[in-house]
């Protein structure tokens, strides 16, 4: 079974570093996006990885913007050094 956590798990670890609204809006692109999933549990929302669109993405980006090269990323210009 794919390791799932309810909304009020992420918050705890997350407030930290966002606001809720943002860590709502967040997680709403995401799923919007097809990168996570997400079902109601009663009063909780209970989000998932979609794995198997993450892996979609990532060979998309391995196979347009690196062709097959492994990418480094330049840490003063955070940004893919062979596209």
């Amino acid at each position: 079974m794919p390791f799932v956590r309810s909304i009020n798990s992420i918050f705890q670890v997350l407030l930290k570093h966002e606001s809720p609204s943002g860590l709502s809006f967040h997680l709403k692109e995401l799923a919007h996006s097809g990168l996570i999933d997400s079902e109601q549990r009663g009063r909780n929302l209970i989000y998932r990885a979609n794995f198997a669109r993450m892996s979609g993405v990532l060979a998309y980006l391995t196979e347009h913007c690196c062709q097959g090269a492994a990418c480094e990323v330049s840490i003063t210009a955070n940004a893919c050094t062979t596209c």
